[in-house]
């Protein structure tokens, strides 16, 4: 995904997002960060998947 921020193309690779439209999300919230320092807010439902993903990967 190309974002514009502070007048430069930026170019975002989202991997294993959660859901079909998390990726457009996600790069939103990614453009915000970077132009305002503040990242924005996530859906209950992907912030549990984060959480699951991450209790499988330090489980292993």
């Amino acid at each position: 995904m190309v974002a514009d921020v502070g007048n430069r193309e930026v170019v975002m690779v989202m991997l294993d997002s959660f859901g079909k439209r998390t990726p457009v999300g996600d790069a939103g919230r990614i453009r915000q960060w970077l132009q305002t320092g503040d990242g924005g807010k996530i859906a209950g439902a992907a912030r549990d998947y984060e959480r699951r993903k991450t209790a499988l990967l330090l489980a292993k």
